[in-house]
């Protein structure tokens, strides 16, 4: 069975003939297949598929993953219009703690780098966000580019707080002699520049004061979703959120929320993801 048959059966949201596939003796299951599998799902949003996937143990094929990314922002750039200029845009940051010391255990690092990427992306994803750029252990998203989301500061909020869930629920589901996956999640939003660079393999790369102050909060938590003061002042009325500290970032002092938590009886945007 081919890649490409596959990933028809995923196009056409096919779980019951994918599932067979997979599970066939006739069928070889590489890091870059299942990596080309788990990507396509998760860009056509389909969770419960991408969750099948999670389920086959295999590594997640870092060239595969970036490549892949970078093709789906492009062709969402085309449908979206989207050209290089000034955007308004959300950015969620998430930095993996510890990761130094993982690296000199490879093997160690891979295993929590799979359920970690995959969290993150999965999550972005739903909420219709772009992983923009992997850096090291760090991820970087955006929101309301290059399609416009009219509540993008929300749905950037909301999907840093569900990272944070989703991380807890793995942490309290791993082996006892595995690591608990750590990071720090910040978001910020404001007026970027987008520009188009690279070689063979384009993509786009927001430049501006909210993709530095989101990265930088990121740095400074643990496990907690950490925001700015412009992006609580457009949530605080649909957010529970207490006000952390100062820091400062590029000379300027900046004042910055924890979100702790969503006033919604019933959170719209709720799913359910097993890694």
């Amino acid at each position: 069975m081919s890649l490409r048959e596959m990933l028809t059966y995923i196009d056409n949201n096919d779980l019951a003939s994918l599932e067979n596939t997979m599970q066939s003796s006739d069928t070889h299951l590489t890091d870059k297949i299942c990596t080309h599998l788990l990507i396509f799902s998760l860009e056509k949003k389909y969770i419960k598929i991408a969750n099948y996937i999670l389920k086959f143990e295999f590594d997640i094929d870092s060239d595969v993953f970036e490549k892949y990314l970078d093709k789906g922002l492009m062709d969402r750039a085309i449908h979206g219009n989207l050209k290089e200029g000034k955007h308004n845009a959300s950015f969620l940051f998430t930095d993996l703690r510890g990761y130094t010391k993982l690296l000199a255990d490879p093997q160690m690092t891979k295993m929590l780098l799979d359920p970690y990427f995959a969290i993150v992306t999965n999550v972005v994803h739903y909420y219709n966000g772009i992983v923009s750029q992997f850096v090291g252990d760090s991820v970087e998203s955006m929101f309301n580019v290059p399609k416009k989301q009219p509540d993008h500061i929300l749905a950037a909020v909301t999907a840093g707080l569900k990272i944070k869930k989703e991380i807890e629920r793995f942490n309290s589901s791993r082996p006892r002699d595995f690591p608990a996956i750590r990071c720090g999640i910040g978001i910020d939003e404001g007026e970027i520049y987008l520009s188009l660079v690279g070689g063979d393999v384009k993509r786009y790369q927001p430049l501006g004061e909210a993709v530095i102050v989101a990265n930088d909060l990121s740095k400074h938590s643990s496990n907690r979703v950490i925001v700015s003061k412009r992006v609580y002042d457009k949530v605080k009325d649909k957010v529970m959120a207490k006000s952390a500290r100062t820091i400062v970032v590029k000379g300027k002092t900046l004042e910055i929320y924890e979100v702790e938590g969503q006033y919604f009886l019933k959170n719209p945007y709720e799913y359910q993801i097993h890694v």
